[in-house]
């Protein structure tokens, strides 16, 4: 017998349990989860929250020209970067084993600690040996044709360097919007 607020009682003989809830025009169309429909709900806030945080903290490509923004990561990044730092030792060292080109000026690796900037942009660091000056846009642009990549070199404030001791610039490379349509 199903029944919700009125006394007519339904033979539930023969049909099964969604016939009866959906020929019975007395029992409501949601069915009340109870304990587990709150705690859904809760999940979906949660996640919810958690996309619309990412999304508001994530570093769009012209955001990463101010200087005076402080670039982020992402919760779960900053924590393990975090603990890199304190038990770091001698980083540029570390760093020389995952280098991805070198020379005797300079060296580039891919940050493995990435900022939380848009997923298309490759984040990388160049780790400075030498006092000489070094044109890096010229060097970049050798690498990278400039008709299908656009990179942005990014020197963090002394209040925004985590690693002030070791002299390094961020790089952003990514295609330039217009190109992705020729990309097959």
């Amino acid at each position: 017998m199903v029944s919700q607020g009125s006394t007519t009682e339904t033979s539930t003989v023969g049909n099964n349990f969604a016939d009866v809830i959906s020929n019975d025009e007395n029992v409501p169309k949601h069915i009340e989860l109870g304990h587990l429909g709150g705690l859904i709900e809760k999940i979906i806030k949660i996640i919810f929250i958690y996309f619309f945080i990412i999304l508001i903290q994530m570093i769009y490509w012209n955001e990463l020209m101010d200087l005076d923004r402080k670039l982020r990561r992402l919760p779960r990044i900053e924590r393990k970067y975090a603990y890199y730092l304190e038990k770091r030792g001698d980083i540029l060292e570390k760093m020389k084993r995952r280098k991805i080109y070198s020379n005797e000026k300079f060296f580039i690796t891919i940050n493995e600690f990435r900022y939380d900037i848009e997923k298309d942009v490759l984040d990388l660091i160049i780790w400075i040996l030498s006092d000489n000056e070094i044109d890096f846009e010229e060097f970049i642009g050798r690498i990278f044709n400039s008709n299908r990549y656009e990179w942005i070199l990014r020197k963090n404030g002394i209040e925004n360097q985590s690693i002030p001791e070791i002299n390094h610039i961020h790089l952003f490379i990514r295609f330039k919007k217009n190109d992705l349509i020729n990309i097959k």
